[in-house]
């Protein structure tokens, strides 16, 4: 009986704190970039996952940087927020009109990702602040946080008038 009250406790507060908690207590040392051809099973099409990447295009195009971070296999709200806006073909034309859009994915089946997000995407989501999925952050080309949005926008337009601050 024990043993079930623990394991109750325990999975409440994973849900509450998020994925950070599974992770070791030592601050994790920088992981460098890895190239990876393959992106992660999670990311939809039109998006990448590597940020350094996506600064290098978002100087060399001018534009900034549309980074979503996502709970892909447990988060309710960003399975809806994948489907009903991020993977939408309306969406994904018009922000690439003045974004680079990366997906940094934080699942609890981490073999989906791939070798880049998966050194990267714990890190990432620690280093910006983020405490709740989907979350939204808009950077310019050197990785400054110029907006943040958090939770569920319900559709492309939904989000681009939160992202345009109307």
């Amino acid at each position: 009986m024990k043993m079930i009250r623990c394991s109750a406790v325990l999975a409440a507060a994973v849900l509450a704190v998020g994925c950070s908690c599974a992770e070791d207590s030592k601050p994790a040392a920088p992981a460098a970039p890895v190239a990876s051809a393959k992106l992660s099973k999670s990311v939809p099409k039109g998006w990448g996952e590597d940020l350094a990447a996506a600064k290098a295009q978002a100087a060399k195009e001018g534009k900034k940087i549309l980074m979503a971070f996502s709970g892909s296999d447990w988060c309710g709200w960003c399975v809806r927020m994948d489907r009903d806006v991020y993977s939408k073909p309306e969406f994904i034309e018009k922000a690439k009109k003045d974004y680079v859009l990366v997906m940094i994915d934080n699942p609890q089946d981490t073999s989906i990702l791939s070798p880049l997000a998966a050194a990267q995407n714990g890190r990432l989501t620690r280093e910006f602040g983020i405490r709740g999925f989907p979350s939204t952050l808009v950077l310019d080309a050197e990785g400054k946080v110029l907006k943040r949005l958090s939770g569920y926008k319900g559709s492309p337009d939904a989000l681009f008038e939160a992202l345009d601050g109307k």
